[in-house]
């Protein structure tokens, strides 16, 4: 059902490509945007039903630094997706470095996600500007 209203959406190139089992292709032939504006609001068969749960949409990374169990060295608390960190005088931060070594010293809510080459440090509350690196990247044709 998603697939059959998502071909009638600004996602349809993407399901052609997804057919074609192209699915880099198919992230290419799109502009980003979410599946709620794309597909859900614009359904023609769709139902709501009410949950009580809580809910986050997880499109930034504060949020997924507030799904996540925080651990840490002693008192200290951190929100850690993937790789080693060592952190002294650190919390509220939220670190995303798979294949790296990660020290926070005296630093407080804190997005570090290192994937690749790339690398971005940004303060947890500019976390929905994330996408302005990326469209500037892109201008230099360097995403």
């Amino acid at each position: 059902a998603l697939l059959r209203e998502a071909r009638h959406s600004p996602l349809a190139p993407q399901v052609e490509t997804l057919e074609e089992g192209d699915r880099e292709r198919g992230f290419d032939a799109v502009d980003p945007v979410s599946v709620d504006y794309a597909i859900m609001e614009r359904a023609s068969d769709a139902f709501v039903t009410p949950l009580s749960l809580g809910w986050d949409d997880l499109g930034t990374w504060d949020a997924v630094g507030r799904a996540l169990e925080t651990s840490g060295d002693d008192d200290v608390e951190n929100e850690i997706i993937a790789g080693e960190v060592r952190s002294i005088d650190a919390a509220d931060n939220v670190v995303a470095a798979p294949d790296s070594h990660v020290s926070l010293l005296e630093v407080d809510e804190l997005i570090v996600a290192a994937f690749d080459d790339r690398i971005l440090v940004a303060p947890r509350g500019a976390s929905q500007r994330v996408r302005d690196v990326v469209d500037r990247l892109r201008e230099r044709d360097a995403f």
